[in-house]
C-alpha cells in the first residue's frame, strides 16, 4: 500500500484510491475496526489492560459515532459480516499478526467487541446512503411540510401521474393549458430528433413528468423570453444574409469566378428565412475564400473580399451552434412550460398523497440539514452524534447526495472526526443514475473540508482478486489511457465530429488522470487467461447465429471441466439477457437471470395470488379454473389435469358458478382444498390467509425448492399490511401494478451459468466470466 500524508501524519480527511480486486473492503473494515478500538466503550478492564493501549482518559466518541455509507442493501450486509467475521478471526487468534497491522485489537479486546456488537447489533452504524437521508427527511417531515408517515417511490413518473391526470383533466376547461397541450404535442410529433413513431401520447407524458422532476430539484434555469429567442435568431438570420450579399457584391465588383457549389451556397444564404436552421453545404465551414474560386481567380479577392468571407463563415457557424441550440428552445419551450404547471403543483401533491419520489430525499436532506435547526438539532434527533464517516464507492455518488452529506461532514470534522471516502473513477458506471464521478477529486479540494485537518491518500496498488495473466492484460490495455495523446485519440472516435476542441481538451485531461496510475501489482496468483474472439457476419440476424454458436461451443469447452456455477455471463441490457438465455436453455444448459427470480411469474405465487382473488370473488371462473388445475395448490385426492378438463366440458352449458359445480362433483376435494379457507373468507388478512394456505398444502414440506419464493411473497404482504393493505381487494390492485417489480433474493450457491448486466455484476467476482 502506498500512503502520502499531504498535510499531517494522520490527517483527519481521508482519500482512498482502490481499483478492482484490490482489497476495498478489507481496508474499510480495517479502518472501522480501528476507529471502533479507539472508542470510548465500557469494555471488561482486564481485556482493555491486555491491550498495551488502554481506554482513552477522555471520552471522545462512541462506537455508535461510526457511521459506514455504502452504495447498496448488499454491500451493508456484506461490510457488517466482514467487520464481526473479523472480530472473530482476531478473537480467535487465526490473525493475530496481521491484525496488529490492520488494526489495534487483541484478541481479549476483539472478543469482548464481539459481546458488545453482538448484544447491539441494531446500534452497528452500516447503512446505504438512500437509508441515511430517508431517516433524515422523516425525522424532519413536519419542517418540510411533509407527512409524517409519507412513502418513498422509486418509480418517479408513478408518483408524478395523478399531476398529469389532473393536467389532463384542466385541459378540458382552461383553454390556456389546451392550447400549451398542442403545442407541445405538435412539437414532438414534427421533430424527427425526438420522436418516432405514431403515438405522441407516452413521450409527451414522460418527458414532461421528467422534466417537471428536474425543476423540482431546483437544477433548471428559468425560461428565456420566446420572444427574445426568435428575435436573436432573425438577427443571426440577418447576418448572414447581409455578409452573403456584401460578398456577392465585392465579387462581381472585383470580377471573381464562385464555383457551381459555392454559387448555390451563396444563394441559400441570400435567401435564407427568419430563425431558419443553417445552410448545410460544407463550403460555408471553409476558412479560404479561394476554395469557393474557379482557378481562374484563386489569388485575385482583395483582402476587404476575404475578410467579408471569414464574417459570412463565421455569422453561418455561430447559427449552426448557438442558432441550433435556441431553435430546440423554443421546440421545448411549450413543453417546459407544462412541465412547470405540474412542478409547480407537486409540493401540493406530495403532501396529500404521502408519496414522495426517492431522487427529491437528497434535497429535502439538504434544506433540513442547512436550515435553522442544521445539523446538531439532525443529530440530536438521530440520537447520535457522527464523529467518523466512511463512505464506500464513492465515484458513484451523485452530487445531490454529496450536497446532503456535506454538512454531515463539516460537522464531524469540526469536531475532531473524520472522513474516509474509497472509490475508483475507472469504476463509476452509475452516471445514468445521477452518480458523479468528478466528486472524487472535487472534494479534496474543497477549501472548508481541507481547512478542517489537511488530506491523508492511500492507494491499493495490489490486486487480490484477480490471476496474474488478466491483471498483466488490464495493465497492458488500460494504462495507455494515461497518456493525454492516447486518451484524446479515443475520445475523438467516440465523440461526436463537431465536439469543440475546448470540451474535447477538458474530456482528455480528466480521462488521462482518470487512467493516471491505473497499474496494478499482482499478488503472486499465477494463471488466468483472457482471449477475445472476432465474431462477424452481414446481417444482425446472422450476428446473433454466430455469437450463438460460438458461445454454446466456449461453454461446452468449460462446462467438461468445472462446474456450470462457475461461470458468468454479462451483457448490456435486459433484453439481450433473455436473448442469451434462451439460446442457453434450447442447449439444455442450467441458467439464471435476474429475471428468473421475478415473483409474479413464478407457478406458486402465480396460484396463491389466484386463490386471494378467488376468495374475494368466488364468481370469477378463469381464477377458479386456475386453483381447480394448481400444482401446488393442490390437495392429495385432488383429480388430474385431464380428468378435469372432460369434466370442464361436460358442465360448460351449466350456469351455476364454477366453485359450485367442483364442490357438486368433487365434494372430497373441495372438502381437503379450498373449504377451510373459504370459510374463513374475510376473517383473515391477506397475509395470514397466504400463511394458511402454504400450511394447509403442506407447500413448505412438499416442496422445499421454492421456500424462497415463498418466504419472499409473506414479507411482501406483511410490508402491505403494515401500509394498509391488509384487505384482498386493496392488496390485489396494488399487486397488478407493481407485482412485476418483485423478485426473489438470487441464491448465493446455485450450480447455474448467471446472466446479468454489467451494472448487476458490480463488485461480484466468478472464476468465469464470457462477454458476447
Amino acid at each position: 500500500m502506498a500512503e502520502k500524508k499531504a498535510h499531517s501524519t494522520a490527517a483527519p480527511l481521508r482519500r482512498i484510491r482502490a481499483s478492482a480486486g484490490s482489497g476495498k473492503t478489507y481496508e474499510l473494515v480495517s479502518r472501522f475496526l480501528a476507529l471502533l478500538a479507539a472508542s470510548c466503550q465500557d469494555i471488561p478492564v482486564s481485556a482493555a489492560c491486555t491491550t498495551g493501549q488502554g481506554i482513552p482518559s477522555v471520552q471522545r466518541y462512541a462506537w455508535q459515532e461510526i457511521l459506514a455509507i455504502t452504495f447498496t442493501n448488499q454491500a451493508a450486509a456484506e461490510l457488517k459480516e466482514r467487520i464481526v467475521g473479523r472480530l472473530k478471526a482476531i478473537a480467535l487468534g487465526l490473525r493475530a499478526k496481521q491484525a496488529q497491522e490492520d488494526a489495534p485489537l487483541t484478541p481479549l479486546l476483539a472478543a469482548a467487541w464481539i459481546e458488545v456488537l453482538l448484544r447491539r447489533f441494531s446500534l452497528l452504524n452500516v447503512r446505504t446512503i438512500d437509508s441515511l437521508l430517508h431517516q433524515i427527511v422523516r425525522m424532519a417531515a413536519l419542517e418540510l411540510d411533509l407527512p409524517p408517515d409519507f412513502e418513498p417511490v422509486f418509480n418517479e413518473e408513478e408518483s408524478l401521474l395523478p399531476l398529469w391526470e389532473n393536467l389532463m383533466e384542466l385541459s378540458r376547461t382552461n383553454q390556456d393549458v389546451r392550447r400549451l397541450l398542442e403545442k407541445a404535442c405538435q412539437e414532438l410529433i414534427y421533430n424527427p430528433h425526438t420522436f418516432k413513431g405514431f403515438l405522441a401520447g407516452k413521450t409527451l407524458r414522460e418527458n414532461t413528468l421528467h422534466l417537471a422532476m428536474t425543476l423540482s430539484l431546483d437544477t433548471f434555469p428559468h425560461l428565456a423570453d420566446a420572444q427574445n429567442v426568435i428575435k436573436e435568431l432573425s438577427g443571426m438570420s440577418e447576418a448572414v444574409r447581409r455578409h452573403a450579399a456584401e460578398l456577392q457584391a465585392l465579387c462581381t465588383r472585383e470580377g471573381l469566378a464562385l464555383s457551381k457549389y459555392a454559387a448555390k451556397a451563396l444563394q441559400d444564404c441570400l435567401t435564407l428565412a427568419d430563425s431558419a436552421a443553417a445552410p448545410s453545404s460544407k463550403l460555408l465551414s471553409y476558412a479560404c475564400l479561394d476554395d469557393w474560386l474557379l482557378k481562374a481567380s484563386k489569388g485575385k479577392a482583395s483582402p476587404q473580399a476575404n475578410d467579408c468571407h471569414i464574417q459570412l463563415t463565421e455569422a453561418v457557424a455561430a447559427l449552426a451552434g448557438r442558432g441550433s441550440i435556441l431553435r430546440s428552445g423554443l421546440r421545448t419551450a411549450p413543453l417546459a412550460r407544462l412541465a412547470i404547471v405540474l412542478a409547480e403543483a407537486l409540493p401540493d401533491e406530495l403532501r396529500r398523497e404521502g408519496r414522495i419520489p426517492q431522487r427529491l430525499m437528497p434535497i429535502y436532506a439538504r434544506r433540513t440539514l442547512c436550515s435553522e435547526y442544521g445539523v446538531p438539532m439532525t443529530l440530536c434527533r438521530m440520537g447520535t452524534r457522527l464523529s467518523h464517516l466512511l463512505i464506500d464507492e464513492f465515484q458513484d455518488t451523485s452530487r445531490e447526495q454529496w450536497d446532503a452529506l456535506r454538512p454531515l461532514a463539516l460537522e464531524a470534522l469540526a469536531h475532531g472526526g473524520t472522513l474516509t471516502f474509497v472509490g475508483d473513477v475507472k469504476q463509476a458506471i452509475y452516471g445514468w443514475r445521477g452518480g458523479d464521478a468528478l466528486l472524487f477529486d472535487e472534494v479534496v479540494e474543497d477549501p472548508q473540508l481541507y481547512a478542517l485537518g489537511g488530506l491523508t491518500e492511500k492507494h491499493l496498488p495490489v490486486n487480490r482478486r484477480s490471476l496474474e495473466t488478466i491483471v498483466r492484460y488490464n495493465n497492458a490495455v488500460f494504462s495507455k489511457l494515461e497518456t493525454p495523446e492516447t486518451a484524446r485519440t479515443i475520445l475523438q472516435s467516440l465523440l461526436p465530429a463537431e465536439t469543440p476542441e475546448s470540451v474535447l481538451d477538458q474530456e482528455t485531461r480528466l480521462l488521462a488522470r482518470a487512467f493516471t496510475g491505473t497499474e496494478q501489482q499482482v499478488s503472486g496468483q499465477a494463471g488466468g487467461l483472457v482471449r477475445i474472439d472476432d465474431l462477424y457476419a452481414d446481417t444482425a440476424g446472422e450476428l446473433n447465429e454466430t455469437i450463438h454458436k460460438a458461445l454454446a461451443d466456449r461453454i461446452n469447452e468449460i462446462a467438461a471441466r468445472r462446474p456450470c456455477g462457475d461461470i458468468a455471463i454479462l451483457v448490456r441490457t435486459t433484453d439481450e439477457a433473455n436473448l442469451v438465455a434462451g439460446w442457453l436453455l434450447a442447449e439444455h444448459f442450467p441458467v439464471v437471470t435476474e429475471n428468473s427470480f421475478r415473483l409474479a411469474e413464478h407457478p406458486l405465487i402465480s396460484e396463491l395470488v389466484a386463490l386471494l382473488t378467488f376468495l374475494d370473488t368466488p364468481d370469477d371462473n378463469n381464477t377458479f379454473w386456475q386453483l381447480a388445475s394448481a400444482s401446488f395448490l393442490a390437495p392429495p385426492n385432488a383429480p388430474g389435469f385431464e380428468q378435469l378438463q372432460d369434466w370442464l366440458a361436460s358442465v360448460s352449458m351449466e350456469k351455476s358458478p364454477l366453485w359450485h359445480l367442483f364442490q357438486r362433483d368433487f365434494p372430497e376435494a373441495w372438502n381437503a382444498g379450498l373449504a377451510p379457507l373459504f370459510q374463513q373468507a374475510g376473517l383473515l388478512g391477506v397475509y395470514d390467509t397466504v400463511s394458511e394456505a402454504l400450511h394447509h398444502f403442506d407447500v413448505w414440506q412438499r416442496f422445499p425448492a421454492v421456500a424462497t419464493f415463498a418466504s419472499r411473497f409473506l414479507e411482501i404482504l406483511h410490508q402491505a399490511e403494515n401500509r394498509g393493505m391488509a384487505s384482498a381487494p386493496v392488496f390485489l390492485d396494488y399487486w397488478r401494478d407493481h407485482g412485476k417489480d418483485e423478485k426473489a433474493p438470487m441464491p448465493a450457491q446455485l450450480d447455474a451459468i448467471r446472466i446479468m448486466t454489467m451494472h448487476k455484476s458490480k463488485g461480484l467476482q466468478f472464476p468465469v466470466v464470457l462477454v458476447p
